[in-house]
């Protein structure tokens, strides 16, 4: 603004919850000094645009463009039966199990702890049972120590978005066990598109 006084300023939130605490004071008193001086905000959900307005930004300053997209060239339709037995073949996965999948971090927030837990019931109700892990994060050594006998329990770590369609074309059933925790909330789980 002081350098270039007609340059306007766009602003990206994707915020979708009050912070507590520090960090509270921190974006408070950040925000109360920058609001001022920022022309327009594009927000990645409305929980954003809600938390904006909550702050006497007037609604025609803010727009919502979600980030979520789709490859649309790539045909997501549901495999046979016959391509979901050779998925399960290459990928070491019981044919006649019922799948289980996650896609996602593995990180507290994320639920794994949570999905965990009910896939160990599960195990105990019912023995054809698989659960396949997609993904990696700061979790992953304490969710391998939790599943140390890995008893129908298969981690395929990060994999390509190109191979997503039949890894989870595979499953059953897919899984977003995502929490609410105090610093954090599941936005949209890309995953479920």
């Amino acid at each position: 603004k002081y350098y270039a006084p007609k340059a306007k300023i766009a602003n990206f939130i994707w915020a979708n919850q009050e912070l507590m605490g520090l960090r509270k004071h921190s974006y408070d008193l950040l925000s109360r000094i920058s609001l001022p001086y920022i022309d327009y905000f594009i927000c990645g959900n409305y929980d954003g645009r809600n938390l904006l307005i909550k702050k006497n930004v007037p609604e025609s300053r803010v727009s919502v463009v979600p980030q979520i997209g789709v490859d649309a060239t790539n045909e997501y339709k549901r495999l046979s039966i016959n391509d979901r037995k050779t998925i399960r073949k290459k990928w070491g996965v019981p044919i006649d199990s019922f799948i289980i999948v996650f896609v996602g971090r593995l990180s507290k927030e994320k639920g794994i702890l949570d999905l965990i837990e009910a896939f160990k019931y599960l195990k105990e109700k019912k023995d054809k049972v698989s659960l396949i892990i997609i993904g990696d994060g700061p979790m992953r050594d304490i969710v391998n120590s939790i599943l140390s006998d890995k008893s129908g329990v298969y981690f395929l770590g990060a994999q390509s978005n190109k191979i997503m369609p039949s890894l989870i074309g595979m499953a059953d059933t897919l899984v977003l066990p995502s929490r609410t925790i105090p610093t954090w909330k599941e936005q949209f789980g890309h995953v479920l598109i």
